[in-house]
């Protein structure tokens, strides 16, 4: 979430980074932008999974996925694409795409789970029981389904994009990711809260993460920067009688 309140935040304060893309598959910005943020909320699907669990045996949660076990070590970004194929996960993020085709969903998805260098495998491959289990699975898709009324993505109509705007927007979305991904895992920004109880992922998006992506945004110096008053080249040379 604290990855999306980067997007949410780099979005509203830069329309035209959005605009270009929105106007070649014929959906408006705003509708856009909702379906980026719940998009780019969905990168790190790969991270409830066994094998990223694993990672730290300390905090291996072992209520729910039992005693500690060495899992191999897939990179969470592949096992994003294999969770989001998943039956339950892909009926859960389906909402703004009802009326797409697999092939078309996937390709965004692609973009956003794909954010350490290359896009997954568009089908996702075979998730193997070590490396997400059933209870990985329903952890994913319960998240996705909790986010969805938080971030309230529209449905987008496909039926004016054609394959290459929605190329155009698969790339467009990678990079955006990758950028936010950056910027949202800063602990300068985005310090690790595992010492205060969690109330509600609404909660915590409107009171802890929106307000910390807009810091970070506005000390990160990646919005450009605001027009300056016409001055004149004798401000810049004053020793220049005349241009």
């Amino acid at each position: 979430l604290d990855v999306a309140a980067v997007a949410a935040v780099l979005l509203d304060a830069d329309p035209a980074r959005s605009s270009a893309v929105a106007d070649a598959c014929g959906w408006s910005r705003s509708d856009w932008c909702r379906v980026v943020v719940f998009l780019v909320a969905l990168h790190d699907l790969g991270k409830f999974s066994r094998a990223f669990q694993a990672k730290s045996e300390s905090a291996w949660p072992k209520a729910a996925l039992g005693p500690y076990r060495v899992a191999p070590a897939d990179p969470h970004d592949a096992v994003g694409m294999q969770l989001a194929r998943e039956p339950a996960v892909w009926d859960a993020l389906a909402a703004p795409f009802a009326e797409w085709d697999p092939a078309e969903v996937a390709l965004l998805l692609q973009a956003v789970t794909g954010h350490h260098g290359r896009p997954a495998a568009a089908d996702g491959g075979r998730l193997r029981a070590n490396v997400a289990c059933g209870v990985c699975t329903q952890a994913a898709s319960a998240f996705v389904e909790e986010i969805t009324p938080i971030l309230s993505p529209p449905a987008l109509d496909v039926a004016q994009a054609t394959p290459r705007a929605l190329a155009l927007a698969s790339w467009w979305l990678a990079g955006l990711t990758v950028l936010c991904d950056w910027l949202g895992s800063a602990q300068r920004w985005f310090p690790y809260r595992g010492d205060r109880p969690l109330v509600s992922l609404e909660a915590y998006w409107q009171e802890e993460a929106l307000p910390q992506a807009r810091r970070a945004v506005a000390a990160s110096g990646l919005l450009a920067c605001p027009v300056s008053a016409p001055r004149g080249v004798a401000a810049l040379r004053p020793e220049l009688a005349a241009p």
